[in-house]
């Protein structure tokens, strides 16, 4: 009887070990659960915070290089960052913010990259007319018609101390860029009324389109002289693309 007893005990304190060793193993796992949860949730805090600031600065930037007037930053993407020879097609350019950043805000790095949709030597075409009318009709409308030439590819990075975010946004430019034809190795700009002007000279001369009838004529958008440009976002205001990483 005793040594019964003392065989029940024995498996008691046993199942009282294994039990008690099952709940620290238990909580340790809910503390660790508990632990990424809250790691994740900060992760998550950061990577928010750093979105909103850098798609703040995108927005105001989109203002700026979408303003209907002209400013510094539309003055120089057009005139610098798209017709400079030091800005490559098809590359980043990083440009980052210089001294420290205010309290609670993260620095900032604008990445600029440009991709040309139409240049002036890569846009020519050929066409022929048969009669007067035709070709003014055609020189006319398209002298006037809006082209998108290049695209400009605008990312803000938010650098925090725990988390990083970009925000881009791609931005097609519109102008209105001059219609020249090649004629016998002279160049003609077509007018708003469709007449040929020759380009280059102080009292241009029109070349009559009666002399060009039923001949194939080269043309192409001078895009190095555009005007009525403007910047508009790809794909509307609700496309954007969001990064987050570390």
């Amino acid at each position: 009887m005793s040594r019964k007893l003392k065989e029940t005990g024995g498996a008691a304190l046993l199942l009282v070990l294994c039990v008690g060793a099952l709940f620290v193993s238990l909580s340790a796992a809910m503390v660790y659960a508990a632990g990424q949860l809250t790691a994740s949730a900060n992760r998550l805090y950061w990577e928010q915070d750093a979105y909103r600031q850098a798609r703040s600065f995108g927005e105001c930037m989109e203002q700026e290089l979408c303003a209907s007037g002209d400013t510094a930053l539309k003055s120089f993407v057009n005139n610098t960052f798209l017709r400079g020879l030091s800005y490559a097609e098809n590359t980043a350019y990083p440009f980052a913010q210089t001294g420290e950043p205010s309290p609670g805000f993260a620095p900032l790095t604008v990445t600029l990259s440009k991709e040309i949709l139409l240049a002036t030597g890569d846009n020519r075409g050929a066409i022929s007319f048969e009669t007067t009318d035709a070709a003014l009709q055609w020189a006319k409308s398209y002298a006037a018609v809006p082209v998108n030439d290049c695209a400009v590819t605008v990312q803000v990075t938010a650098q925090g101390e725990e988390a990083a975010c970009t925000y881009t946004q791609i931005y097609l430019r519109t102008g209105i860029f001059p219609l020249v034809f090649l004629v016998d190795g002279t160049e003609y700009q077509a007018g708003a009324d469709g007449k040929l002007y020759r380009r280059g000279v102080t009292n241009p001369g029109t070349r009559p389109w009666e002399e060009l009838l039923n001949q194939e004529l080269t043309y192409y958008f001078d895009t190095n002289m555009g005007s009525e440009l403007k910047f508009e976002r790809e794909g509307g205001p609700e496309d954007e693309d969001k990064t987050a990483g570390q």
